[in-house]
């Protein structure tokens, strides 16, 4: 049984560097490898070192030379009568095209400068196009014998299309419509019949390291090419990033370590993934440059002296502009604006480039007693006049907006000023053929979302222009709310599902659900909890929280039946949605996972010293040791004993489920350093759960799990937030 579920890869090009690197990674994975290379001697030097590593049952050499028909022949036969099949095909093989004979290992290269020859041009598309080619197409019929195909052709950011100013060439490479393999040869031809002639320059070809450079452009359309033709397959192009290796002689500044995860991670994506697309490292990219965002500059200032009194208010700041139904986060601080001084901020962001308006809004984080009374709309049709579409260039230009914002504390006024301006550089967006026409949209799913804080994230998420998922296990208040959320106009962005945390066919019936219907996810939202007791007085809870001597038993009650679901919920729950979602969750360019907790679940809570360890100790946390802690107290608690052994007197399970979800928030963001992974206390909020005794309302409490949902890339990872800012577990 365990050898019918083996799958089997080949890399090419895998004595060294990344293809050796990627070699390891997929053993590592429990895949089982060919390593092949031009050199027998080198690559079985190869296999030796991977052998010391404990992979002796996982590696296998095949000599191989992609420029050699017969050598190809002879790898697919031996593949075939060893396995049967294969799964995995990783082009790695590659040169540069170019004499770097005169560079030792670390020198810097002047790449400008390198000898190139017309056989040396011949010599790199035979080996980086036209090799890669051959391979895959001599293995498709073992690729079709497998459950899970996946080609991952190793490529660069210089065979981007912008790259190549020669407009013929760059046309029939980007026609993704009537792309042919014969159009590429016919690319190819003409390049090397000028490069022949001494034309490059003339013709709009690159001028340096030439071949390189089309080789890679002719490999990302190939990619489109076969994807098409083979539907089943799960084929990509992939930008490992500038890496050190022999082919750069060392001069890369990520290490092969660093290269290689790109080139696995595409290799071990689920199956159904997207194909046919380009990745620079983890994120998805353009075969091409059509803008997509332009990047605005905003300055705001007080525009009279700032008060002592302000100070405070002003040391969390954030902005959120929105532009159309695409809202961005940029923060900043006042805190060292001091004395009696004015104060201004300078602030970054991006906005689509068909924006024609934007709303700008100025929000004091953690500021009681501030609220801002007012909001200012511009238009920026503009400021995008002046640039033509692809330029990389556009005319700096500056709106004044005038008084933004009126903020009140007491009886005291801040005047908020702000200025707009362009910023010369704009970034891009993936061309119609990668994502069907229409820009790439976003995805999220909100758990326990037909009332309160659920409910406030999934409109505020949808008003972001973000598709949202909306579940809750009560399909008929689901939909209530779904119906809610459309009357506010937001019908492009709702749809709803069913969802049982607890119920794990309910959870893999709505990983299939966005698998077929959004092929991705971005966003997750563990909201889903119970408090694990019956509360029985909603006043005495406040007065509790307010610090009366109130005794637990006038407040609620609580049962091992109630605390045992609450554990089952509260963590267990989140676990098996999260676990359900991690693949799709890994094919976003920026994934992010908010586990909704509570500052109840922070370690000083929990008595039990033996527990606290356990959880405080990240660098060994595990799962597993997570699992145990819930074990003992779930027995302690069905034996009688919480006191003595140590667990909190009151919300019990509500406290434990926590302080689990918060730990486990540090073990996933360990294993998945490329997510965004954060839990968050959202604070005392109004809701059902506490009788509506809360002190904040829902759009308050929504704030900050917002924040990280929207926020750019730089947000830290397994951190625990607390009403804007990071707190200790």
């Amino acid at each position: 049984m365990a050898e019918a579920k083996l799958r089997y890869g080949v890399v090419t090009g895998a004595n060294k560097g990344i293809g050796f690197e990627t070699v390891k990674e997929l053993a590592s994975n429990g895949v089982k490898v060919v390593l092949t290379a031009r050199d027998e001697k080198r690559g079985l030097e190869a296999i030796e070192r991977l052998k010391e590593s404990g992979l002796s049952d996982l590696v296998i050499f095949h000599q191989l030379d992609v420029t050699d028909s017969a050598s190809i022949a002879s790898l697919v036969d031996f593949v075939k009568n060893q396995f049967g099949k294969l799964d995995i095909l990783v082009n790695n093989a590659g040169i540069t095209g170019v004499n770097l004979d005169e560079y030792e290992m670390g020198s810097t290269i002047n790449w400008k400068e390198l000898g190139q020859t017309c056989e040396m041009a011949e010599k790199c598309l035979t080996t980086n196009y036209y090799g890669a080619k051959k391979t895959t197409e001599a293995f498709l019929p073992l690729l079709q014998l497998s459950n899970s195909p996946r080609i991952v052709n190793v490529s660069s950011q210089s065979g981007l299309l912008k790259n190549i100013a020669n407009e013929w060439a760059k046309g029939v490479l980007d026609d993704a419509e009537n792309l042919t393999e014969e159009r590429i040869d016919e690319v190819l031809k003409e390049f090397i019949k000028d490069f022949k002639e001494g034309s490059l320059e003339n013709k709009g070809w690159p001028t340096f390291v030439s071949a390189y450079v089309v080789s890679k452009a002719a490999m990302n359309s190939y990619t489109r090419i076969i994807a098409k033709k083979q539907p089943n397959m799960c084929i990509n192009s992939v930008c490992p990033g500038f890496v050190k290796t022999d082919i750069n002689r060392n001069t890369g500044i990520l290490s092969v370590d660093q290269g290689a995860a790109s080139v696995v991670r595409l290799a071990l994506l689920p199956h159904g993934s997207p194909s046919g697309l380009f990745y620079i490292r983890q994120e998805l990219s353009s075969f091409s440059t059509h803008p997509r965002k332009r990047t605005l500059e905003l300055t705001i200032s007080s525009l009279d002296e700032l008060r002592e009194d302000w100070k405070p208010a002003l040391k969390n700041l954030y902005v959120a502009v929105r532009a159309d139904s695409i809202t961005s986060y940029a923060t900043g601080t006042a805190e060292d604006c001091g004395g009696n001084s004015s104060w201004n901020e300078t602030l970054v962001v991006e906005v689509p480039a068909h924006a024609r308006s934007v709303t700008l809004e100025v929000k004091c984080r953690n500021s009681p007693g501030v609220k801002d009374v007012g909001v200012a709309r511009i238009a920026v049709t503009d400021f995008l006049s002046g640039a033509a579409a692809g330029s990389d260039e556009c005319e700096r230009k500056k709106a004044k907006v005038g008084a933004l914002l009126i903020y009140k504390k007491g009886s005291s006024l801040l005047l908020i000023d702000a200025t707009l301006s362009l910023k010369t550089a704009i970034s891009y967006h993936l061309p119609s053929c990668c994502i069907m026409g229409e820009e790439a949209k976003r995805y999220a799913v909100v758990t326990g979302a037909n009332k309160g804080i659920g409910f406030g994230m999934c409109e505020k998420l949808a008003s972001s222009g973000i598709v949202v998922v909306l579940t809750a296990r009560d399909e008929k208040r689901g939909l209530k709310a779904v119906e809610k959320l459309k009357e506010f106009g937001l019908s492009d962005f709702i749809v709803f599902h069913q969802l049982d945390v607890n119920d794990p066919a309910s959870v893999a019936t709505l990983a299939d659900f966005i698998k077929t219907q959004f092929g991705k996810l971005d966003i997750l939202v563990n909201n889903a909890a119970v408090t694990g007791g019956k509360l029985l007085d909603g006043d005495a809870l406040l007065r509790k929280r307010n610090g009366e001597q109130i005794d637990w038993s006038e407040v609620g009650y609580q049962t091992y039946e109630l605390a045992e679901q609450c554990v089952e919920t509260n963590f267990y729950g989140v676990e098996r949605v999260t676990e359900a979602l991690v693949p799709l969750l890994q094919l976003s360019i920026s994934p992010r996972i908010i586990n909704i907790s509570s500052r109840a679940g922070l370690l000083k809570n929990i008595p039990n010293e033996w527990a606290r360890r356990m959880f405080s100790d990240i660098e060994n946390l595990t799962r597993e040791k997570i699992d145990g802690v819930l074990k003992e107290f779930q027995k302690d608690f069905k034996e009688g004993s919480l006191e003595n052994k140590g667990w909190p007197a009151f919300a019990s399970a509500y406290t434990m489920s926590k302080a689990a979800l918060n730990a486990y928030t540090r073990v996933m963001a360990k294993k998945y350093p490329h997510f965004h992974i954060n839990s968050v206390c959202p604070g005392f909020v109004k809701t059902d759960m506490n009788n509506n005794t809360g002190q904040l309302s829902i759009d308050e409490g929504t704030q900050t799990p917002l924040m990280l949902a929207l926020m750019p890339n730089s947000v830290p990872s397994g951190c625990f937030f607390n009403q804007g800012e990071v707190i200790p577990f």
